[in-house]
Parts: C-alpha cells; structure tokens; sequence
C-alpha cells in the first residue's frame, strides 16, 4: 500500500528519461506527465509550466509522492525541494543545474546556511522596534500568525483558536494565490467556512506564503502590519524527514 502511494510512477506505467536524453524539453514533458498523474488531474492543467503547482490543486501528500519519484531518479532531493521550487518551469532548471550531483544529505554546508538564515531572522527580530509592542498586547490580546491554516493539523488549530476570546484576530499564511482553496478544504473536511465572510475581521487570508522571502512573500506594507500587531506564531507543518523519527 505504502510503495503504491510513494510510487505512483510504476503504477501508472511512467517511464522516466534517461539521464543522457535529459534536455529542458523531454524533463519539463516528463514532470508535467508525473505531476498530472500524481494529482489525477489532466496535463493540460499544467501547461503554464510557471505557475505554482500549489495553486492547481497540489497538496503536501502530493508533494510527498513527487519528490519520492525524483529521489529514485536523482541521488538526492532535498525535503524541501517541492516548495522552493514550485513551478515545473523551476523544478527543471534547477535539476538540470544539478542532475545527478545532487546530494545534500549530511551535507554540513547545508546545516550551515540554515543557521545562517536562523541567525538572520533572530536578529532581525531583536532589531526591530515592533518587540516592546508585542510584550505590551501580550497582556490585553492575542493576534496569531499561522502557517499552513489549510492543511490537516492547521485547519483545527483555526479552528480552535477562534474559540479563545483572546484572540482578536488571525492571520492565515498559505501558498498560491487561490484563496477559494483554502476554503474548498475546510469544505471537503465538514468544517465551517463561514469564518472566510468578508465581514469576518478575525480571520485574514494571505497568499503568496514564500517563508524564504524576507517579507514572506508579502508586500512591505503587509509585513510591517504583521511585525506590529502579531503576538503568537503557530508554524503548522509536518516534519518531511520521516525516516529519522
């Protein structure tokens, strides 16, 4: 059951490329084949090969399948590989860039860099003037910003947040630009989509989540709103890495 979920490929019958024959053409052909497959969705829906797959219709168990594909053909893909790089336009070239020298598993300097970016933000935050504002609503309000609202754990956590009194508002970060998709979800789980009325001041919606932006992926305007009025950060992700736990 397991190898058919994370294999979709041989299921379906999908040859892959040989290594050799690999051009922007025949790896762009095959991912738009794989990703089409994956998601039970015709290819045609990805001919805007840069458009985000998130924002048609691909979720993260899709993502866990597609890069399972990639790892059986390249030596090594990082967890992360899907969601940086979102658009089949993006995947190919940086596979290319790559091919099969791929390999960043135990890789120090990729520790390194992910410190670094750590560091950066922490920095970042001990810097900016919104941190005594944010000690003071501690005490009166709090104002969350959650990741991943629309997914399995993270819908609930909405969900259950918006019971608290406390909380005067939430924003919710998530990929793509489709708004009505994070309502479709809530709708196919039975849960309440009427906290998405436009007249419903607790819940905002932001798109565009890119959490490796320095704005994450908003405009200036909106991160300097979230710097100064965001209490509480609820980052709701599933760990990728499953075969260390």
């Amino acid at each position: 059951m397991y190898e058919k979920f994370l294999k979709p490929n041989q299921e379906n019958g999908l040859k892959s490329p040989n290594k050799q024959e690999w051009n922007n053409n025949s790896l762009r052909n095959y991912l738009q084949e794989l990703i089409s497959k994956i998601s039970s969705k015709s290819a045609q829906e990805f001919n805007d090969t840069s458009k985000s797959i998130f924002d048609i219709g691909f979720d993260s168990l899709h993502a866990v399948q597609l890069r399972n594909e990639l790892c059986s053909i390249f030596s090594s893909i990082p967890m992360n590989f899907i969601y940086e790089f979102s658009s089949i336009d993006s995947m190919v070239n940086e596979l290319l860039s790559k091919n099969d020298k791929i390999n960043i598993k135990n890789d120090p300097q990729h520790y390194i860099l992910t410190e670094t970016l750590i560091d950066k933000y922490i920095n970042q935050m001990k810097n900016d003037s919104f941190s005594s504002n944010i000690m003071k609503k501690k005490n009166e309000e709090r104002i969350f910003l959650v990741t991943g609202a629309n997914g399995s754990l993270g819908s609930w956590i909405v969900l259950d947040l918006l019971k608290q009194n406390s909380v005067v508002k939430i924003f919710c970060l998530f990929r793509g630009q489709n708004k009505n998709r994070i309502i479709k979800e809530f709708d196919q789980r039975y849960q309440p989509t009427d906290i998405f009325n436009t007249n419903n001041n607790r819940v905002v919606l932001l798109h565009n989540m890119e959490l490796s932006d320095q704005f994450l992926g908003q405009n200036i305007d909106t991160y300097n709103q979230l710097c100064n009025e965001v209490t509480d950060i609820v980052h709701s992700a599933y760990r990728m890495d499953v075969s260390n736990i």
